[in-house]
This record gives structure tokens, sequence and C-alpha cells, in this order.
């Protein structure tokens, strides 16, 4: 009954806005019978580990799922399935393990 913006911490609010997020997901499969593409802007910022996994954990895996971060860390543990890894440097957009 209470505001999130007001009673709750960054990590709290960011876990009911993924949550709506999610509600949105299943609500476009289930009208369309299609998952939208899923894109999830610095997601991992306020997030700690095991709240970013429960996040990639409640991805259905028919999901197609982009996801961005400016501070790259153990992510790829978190996402519990295959993930491909890109990177963008000097303007150019590299598949992670590329020569710089």
């Amino acid at each position: 009954g209470h505001a999130a913006r007001s009673h709750a911490s960054q990590g709290q609010q960011k876990s009911a806005a993924l949550a709506i997020k999610l509600a949105e997901v299943a609500l476009v499969q289930a009208r369309t019978g299609e998952y939208p593409v899923l894109m999830l802007d610095e997601v991992l910022a306020e997030l700690d580990v095991n709240r970013a996994r429960q996040l990639f954990h409640a991805v259905p895996h028919a999901v197609q799922c982009l996801v961005t971060t400016a501070s790259p860390r153990a992510e790829m543990e978190v996402f519990g399935r295959e993930a491909a890894r890109w990177h963008m440097r000097g303007g150019r957009l590299e598949a992670a393990g590329e020569a710089a």
C-alpha cells in the first residue's frame, strides 16, 4: 500500500519494475502466441548477484533477451544459459574475444 519510489530501496524499485516487465512479456505472449524481444538496459546496476540470477531464471527460455551493461562483471554466471557477448570499442561493435 506504499509507493515504491518513497518506501523501497533502489534494488527493490528495480525488482518491482522488472516484475512488471516480465508480466508484460507474458501478456504479449498470451495475446499473440509469440514472445517479444526483451531489452534490459543496465539491468545489473542495482541488482545483487542473487537478484540478477533470479531475474534471468524468470525469463522464459524462448525469449530473446538483449542485456546492456557499462561495467561487465560475472554476468555470464547469472544468465544460467548460453549467451553471446558483444563489446562496443571505439564506435565498433565486436564479438567478445575479437582483437581490439
